[in-house]
């Protein structure tokens, strides 16, 4: 098996999209199936996406299944994914429909490195802090109209951190540009769920977002606090 890996550090700026990037690894990587070659192509970084339009635009990893898409970031202590859905286009293309973040407090980690695997569709991030190393890896399914994200750690007990869910760009109803947003996010037992509502069309949006773990799960403030646990799942 051959494995290409392209670190794309410094993309952000270049003048091209990431697409132009991508475009010749999906051309070669064609070519190489073609001939009967098994090849896997990773992208990769040594630092997270930052926080920002920049970071979304030109250094977040996408996942996508047609029927949503994620944008993920990396970022070791307050993880950040960006939720994509088609309920939610609009002529203003406000396609966001939500913010998930995992807070864990790892705020200086070492030996850290996150890629896109470009032929199995997984995004993964490795890192380690105070002794224990830790790695997420997401992916989406369309047939289970799901988002995926995987948490292990290397000592056991040693995962603990916070799932929480924004509704971006609130706007009361009533605006000169008929665009209000409103929703609300509630947690109970093990689950978070989202409910939407856009001014515009009408369009209603609503999601649940579920962890499983081997640690304890406890709802608070529309949240969910995951602690002692060795591995966990957290569901889109």
């Amino acid at each position: 098996m051959k494995s290409w890996a392209i670190s794309l550090k410094g993309l952000g700026q270049m003048v091209f999209p990431r697409v132009f990037v991508l475009f010749p690894l999906l051309m070669a990587m064609s070519a190489c199936a073609a001939s009967g070659e098994t090849v896997r192509y990773r992208l990769f970084d040594t630092k997270a996406a930052s926080d920002d339009k920049t970071g979304w635009e030109w250094q977040s990893y996408p996942l996508g299944c047609g029927y949503f898409g994620w944008n993920v970031f990396g970022i070791p202590d307050n993880e950040r994914i960006q939720v994509t859905h088609n309920a939610m286009v609009t002529y203003r293309n406000q396609t966001n429909a939500l913010e998930i973040r995992i807070r864990t407090g790892h705020a200086k980690p070492v030996r850290y490195r996150r890629e896109l695997d470009v032929s199995s569709a997984v995004a993964k991030t490795e890192y380690s802090c105070d002794g224990v190393d830790y790695c997420r890896e997401c992916f989406t399914s369309y047939p289970a109209r799901t988002g995926v994200m995987h948490l292990t750690a290397s000592r056991e007990g040693a995962l603990s951190f916070d799932v929480l869910a924004q509704i971006p760009f609130p706007v009361p109803f009533g605006d000169k540009e008929g665009f209000g947003r409103k929703g609300t996010v509630e947690s109970s037992g093990n689950e978070i769920l989202i409910e939407q509502e856009m001014e515009f069309q009408g369009i209603k949006f609503a999601a649940v977002i579920k962890v499983l773990s081997d640690g304890k799960v406890v709802p608070k403030d529309g949240r969910l606090q995951v602690s002692g646990a060795t591995a966990a799942t957290v569901l889109f």
